[in-house]
């Protein structure tokens, strides 16, 4: 039954069911996901692949796929999702046999994999939390991504280099990352896994975002637009790579309406204490 239900999983994805190995689009379109997931997936250990020829390119087995669907079913997903923080998570391959880690945010252990809103209304809120966030971030070897448009871009960048002083070598070194925002939230999303996925290959084990999101507002885009982006970043993205996401609102610019909305899309933010992240 198995075998049968695999053949036709392979034929709905347009794969030869006699093929033995697949190559990386070939994985990726039986996963149903995009390429750079699936690197990651094998850069992460939880999906075995093969390296074959000088170029050392991923092949796959469909067995290991077919465990690998299993392993990551809807129904698994939503029991992981769950759990609470420092829960014990199940042994999946020699990477996750160490201790949960943690990142440090203003003295609170954040764990990785968390999607987290912080509220701000002046310009000095915007930087409180975040700077160190960033710094912290540069000082570990974590690639650091910024995404903001003008002028919290400059505000962010500059209250960085007071702090840390030339920029220069972390973002030569890749450490630091200014992404330009995309024109509309489904470019947003593709860019920045992209990016992830891109940062996982270079050899970096975490990551860090933080994202000033009144790029929306200067872009014209609705707030359905926006609700649409962050519940399929926190979904798609937010938790699927090694990363704490910090997505700032500054409630001078935003409807009391959207800030409910963007609380309710950063459900991370309330497995810690949600005062800690309402900044003047």
């Amino acid at each position: 039954m198995m075998n049968k239900e695999h053949n036709e999983h392979m034929a709905v994805s347009g794969i030869p069911t006699d093929m033995k190995l697949l190559d990386i689009h070939e994985a990726a379109r039986f996963l149903r996901v995009s390429e750079v997931s699936v690197r990651r997936y094998t850069k992460s250990g939880a999906l075995r692949c093969l390296r074959v020829g000088g170029r050392r390119e991923r092949r796959f087995e469909r067995e290991d796929l077919e465990a690998f669907v299993g392993a990551n079913s809807p129904a698994r997903a939503l029991a992981e999702a769950a759990k609470p923080i420092g829960a014990a998570q199940p042994t999946l391959g020699p990477a996750d046999v160490a201790a949960p880690e943690f990142a440090t945010i203003e003295g609170m252990p954040v764990p990785w994999g968390r999607h987290l809103c912080q509220l701000y209304e002046t310009h000095r809120g915007r930087v409180q939390m975040t700077v160190p966030f960033l710094n912290d971030g540069l000082n570990a070897g974590d690639a650091c991504f910024l995404i903001a448009s003008e002028p919290a871009r400059a505000h962010l960048i500059e209250a960085l280099r007071r702090v840390r002083g030339d920029l220069g070598p972390d973002i030569e070194a890749g450490r630091l990352r200014v992404i330009d925002h995309a024109q509309n939230g489904s470019a947003m999303l593709a860019a920045l896994d992209e990016a992830f996925g891109a940062a996982m290959e270079e050899g970096f084990g975490k990551l860090r975002l933080v994202g000033d999101m009144a790029w929306f507002l200067d872009q014209g885009l609705s707030g359905d637009e926006l609700v649409n982006f962050e519940t399929r970043y926190d979904r798609q993205i937010g938790h699927s790579y090694p990363i704490i996401s910090l997505c700032l609102y500054d409630a001078r610019r935003f409807s009391g309406i959207e800030i409910l909305h963007a609380l309710k899309s950063h459900a991370d933010t309330f497995d810690l204490p949600l005062s800690r992240f309402l900044l003047r």
